[in-house]
């Protein structure tokens, strides 16, 4: 239990550092909520230390398209007048090849605004809402409000709730067992990631969705890749999922957002792929029955994989372990922090040698008070022997004094004598 507190606080402190140095962009608009939620996965990681054929046995992938709708492709908010320059429609075929894969679950999500949401700059002075004092309405700014307290930039009306610019773009070939998950229903509060409000508040059903299928990793594409796909697939990483994004699936409004994305996904290892690398379908082992069913088969066999399951399939630890090399994985080189551990043990040697020493006084003490305890029964024996001692004077001394007294006794009663018997003599008196 020691051991887990410990552990917790200082992967808490650590992904509070790292969350606070992500999210000091230009743009202010996301909480620290999430910081809470990346805590179990990296306790874990660093507790358990699970092997890499425990983290890739049987994974469930899910794919999840974000926001391609008809505003963002070619409506009111149109990715491509971005300074990025990238075309959503030209993206389309991309996507149409992620959702002809054989993923286990794949999820659309629409941004579903009311018609006076707070990011429109039409609605910024609706009367619920109040905007600071020296606060400028314009396009694609940041506007202060102190009433609710935040950060929003302004857009032009988009993606409202049951219009056909909310509608996903028709070019895509969705299959029927796709699951819709809507967002940024909150009038007051925006919402980026698929997952939650950017106040990390409000949460939307795509991880109980998640959850209740089994998932363990998303693959992530859609609109734009530099906002929500962004954000969506951090959300997933630090809500425990694996997590990688498809750039060429995805369209990006600003460079600057798009590059400062990239490099939060390098940083945090991670994948982007391009579709041509995107295969969820295991690699055939070709194991022989007189074959072992284990790592060492697969790699002699020429896969780029380490881990056969009980379907005889591999699977491919670049997915999930982007930047490292195979004998890296094998010995957990670069999927086990081992700062954080070699910090642990420290702690966990510093604890130890506390408690050897509060052991070593305890013993002590316990030792002094048991010393304190003979030497008190030893007194209170040597006080009841003088006084058994005194008590046994005391009584022979009486003894013979009545032995005395009766003598005299005797002796008065035979010679007629007057006998008065003192303490220390006898003095016979005349008749």
């Amino acid at each position: 239990m020691i051991l887990l507190l410990l552990v917790s606080t200082l992967i808490a402190h650590s992904s509070q550092q790292e969350l606070s140095t992500n999210l000091s962009q230009p743009v202010n608009y996301r909480g620290n909520a999430s910081s809470a939620l990346s805590r179990a996965r990296n306790v874990e990681d660093i507790i358990l230390l699970k092997t890499s054929k425990d983290a890739l046995k049987e994974l469930k992938v899910a794919l999840i398209i974000v926001d391609y709708q008809v505003d963002f492709a070619t409506g009111s908010l149109a990715i491509s007048a971005g300074d990025a320059g990238e075309d959503p429609v030209a993206r389309i075929p991309a996507v149409n090849r992620l959702l002809a894969l054989p993923f286990h679950t794949i999820i659309m999500t629409k941004d579903w605004h009311p018609a006076d949401h707070i990011s429109f700059l039409s609605a910024a002075r609706n009367g619920d809402r109040q905007l600071a004092a020296n606060s400028m309405l314009e396009m694609f700014r940041t506007a202060h409000f102190v009433q609710p307290k935040r950060e929003q930039v302004l857009y032009p009306d988009h993606c409202v709730a049951h219009t056909r610019g909310a509608e996903l773009v028709p070019e895509l070939k969705i299959p029927g067992r796709a699951i819709t998950v809507l967002k940024g229903r909150d009038t007051l509060v925006d919402s980026y990631s698929a997952f939650m409000d950017n106040e990390g508040e409000g949460r939307s059903e795509l991880y109980e969705v998640l959850k209740r299928a089994g998932v363990d990793a998303v693959v992530v594409a859609g609109l734009a890749y530099d906002i929500c796909v962004f954000h969506t697939t951090k959300d997933a990483r630090n809500l425990g999922f694996y997590a990688a994004t498809v750039r060429d699936a995805s369209a990006a409004f600003s460079r600057v957002g798009a590059a400062e994305a990239a490099k939060y996904h390098r940083d945090a290892k991670i994948k982007e792929m391009t579709t041509d690398q995107v295969s969820i379908a295991p690699v055939d082992c070709k194991i022989r029955q007189d074959e072992q069913r284990n790592c060492e088969t697969c790699l002699a066999k020429g896969t780029s994989c380490f881990w056969c399951n009980e379907n005889d399939a591999c699977l491919p630890y670049e997915w999930y372990f982007p930047g490292c090399g195979l004998p890296e994985v094998q010995y957990s080189s670069c999927w086990v922090n081992w700062s954080a551990v070699a910090i642990v043990l420290a702690i966990l040697a510093g604890i130890l040698i506390v408690l050897i020493f509060a052991c070593v006084c305890c013993c002590c003490c316990k030792m002094r008070a048991a010393g304190r305890r003979r030497r008190q029964k030893a007194g209170e024996r040597r006080e009841a022997k003088v006084e058994a001692s005194r008590t046994a004077l005391e009584t022979m001394q009486a003894e013979r004094r009545s032995k005395r007294e009766q003598e005299m006794d005797e002796y008065r009663q035979k010679y007629k004598f007057k006998i008065r018997v003192a303490a220390s003599s006898i003095h016979v008196l005349d008749i």
